[in-house]
Order: structure tokens, then sequence, then C-alpha cells
């Protein structure tokens, strides 16, 4: 499986979570939702900056290598950091290129993403945190190893 070496731009970087939910509208009242899928696909727009000839020839080798091929890429998803994906380009919309200056040039990719499973326990913890307030707590949990361990075994 072929990893995608470029990094993605920050500016017209989305990410749109995959629903996993099916809704039904009632009359008056709240609509009734229930869990169809599990693991539906993330979608993502991303642009990389190509600098130089060799980056351009790269990315556009990579695109008619990969079409229909999953393949891997770091992307900062639902969890805020980046990780390594699963993804496969769209073919609803090919990439676009953009001259950038004289040289450089932008691409902008539209992929899906395949979700990456989260620990619900992790999650239940962080939402308890903010509820609770001791989200503003939390900086004392980086001094357990940084600070408190050494003092206690004298290092």
């Amino acid at each position: 499986m072929d990893q995608f070496m470029l990094c993605p731009l920050r500016e017209g970087y989305s990410f749109t979570p995959g629903n996993n939910v099916r809704e039904q509208k009632t009359e008056g009242g709240m609509p009734r939702q229930v869990i169809k899928f599990v693991g539906a696909i993330h979608s993502v727009s991303a642009a990389v900056y190509l600098k130089d000839p060799r980056e351009r020839q790269y990315f556009w080798a990579f695109w008619r290598i990969n079409q229909t091929n999953i393949w891997r890429w770091n992307l900062t998803l639902d969890n805020g950091i980046k990780e390594d994906c699963l993804c496969q380009f769209s073919a609803e919309s090919v990439p676009q290129e953009n001259m950038v200056g004289n040289i450089g040039r932008q691409v902008i990719i539209n992929i899906y993403v395949v979700p990456i499973k989260r620990d619900p326990a992790f999650d239940r913890t962080i939402i308890d945190l903010w509820q609770s307030g001791l989200i503003n707590n939390l900086s004392d949990i980086e001094k357990i190893p940084n600070v408190w361990l050494p003092d206690a075994v004298g290092v």
C-alpha cells in the first residue's frame, strides 16, 4: 500500500465526518434516529503545494497509479492530531491544479477516509472532565511523569 508523501496545506483543508445515523422526521416532535451504519466514511478536501517539477511529477504519478486504490496519508481528523489514515481518491471530482506564483502549483483533491475506531470510554472521560469543570486541572496530569515521579524516586 502506497504512502502519500506530501503534506496537506492548512488553508482550504476541510473534514466532514461520516454519518452513521438514519433519521426519520416526525410531525411536531423530535425526529427518530437510529444507528444505521458502522464506520461510514469521512470526506476530506485538501490542497497540496507542489514547489517544483519533481513534486508535480510525483503527485500526478501517484494519482494515476492510485486512482482506485486505497493508500495511506497522514491527516488530521476528529481526534485533532495527525494520524495515519486509509484514503481513496473521489471519482466524483478529479484533482484541480492551479499556478501559485511563477513556479509553484497548488492541487486541490477530494478524498474518502476510513474512520479510525475511537474508544468510547475515552470519549466519555473527555465529556465528564468538561462537564465537571476538571478540564482546567488537566495540566496536573502532565506533572505526574515530569515532576512528581522524578521527585518521588529522587532523579
